[in-house]
């Protein structure tokens, strides 16, 4: 249901501005809407949101994970917003 999904990453994006586990939420939401520019946004924000992300920030989200892995889990998430960036393009919102 990405009308709700919508509706609930902007409400989380009140309280916490420029999350990127919101953003990504919000911005597949749009996607899925047809919604491209504003998917776009959402990304960009996410994208910027997770070049700030420390492990620290990372192992508080996912305290119960192996503190090693989250290197590699953030690098996973920016190689998913950027793969969203490419659907944005490939559907005409770039």
């Amino acid at each position: 249901d990405y009308r709700r999904t919508e509706t609930m990453a902007r409400a989380g994006l009140h309280w916490n501005p420029g999350n990127p586990w919101l953003e990504t939420a919000l911005g597949v939401a749009l996607l899925n809407r047809g919604r491209n520019a504003e998917a776009r946004h959402a990304f960009e924000t996410a994208q910027a949101g997770a070049a700030r992300l420390t492990d620290a920030d990372w192992l508080r989200a996912y305290p119960g994970n192996d503190p090693n892995w989250a290197p590699r889990g953030i690098a996973a998430m920016k190689r998913v917003i950027e793969s969203n960036l490419r659907l944005v393009d490939s559907r005409g919102g770039g």
